[in-house]
């Protein structure tokens, strides 16, 4: 049973560690776009960018 369990939480520790490493990329994948320039972007190229933005925020930040 102890072996089990030291099994167990191993694989627990490996999937928090997965998931913390997947928030941290999606983090610095938001910073990019976030601090993006759009002023030389042409209007198609900046409404999407801006549309990712307000994506951002409601996910981060729970807006609507």
């Amino acid at each position: 049973m102890k072996r089990l369990e030291i099994k167990m939480a191993a694989e627990k520790e490996r999937s928090d560690l997965q998931r913390d490493q997947l928030e941290l990329k999606r983090r610095k994948e938001d910073d990019k776009v976030m601090k993006m320039d759009l002023r030389g972007l042409d209007e198609r190229q900046r409404r999407y960018y801006e549309k990712m933005q307000d994506e951002i925020i409601s996910r981060r930040f729970g807006g609507a």
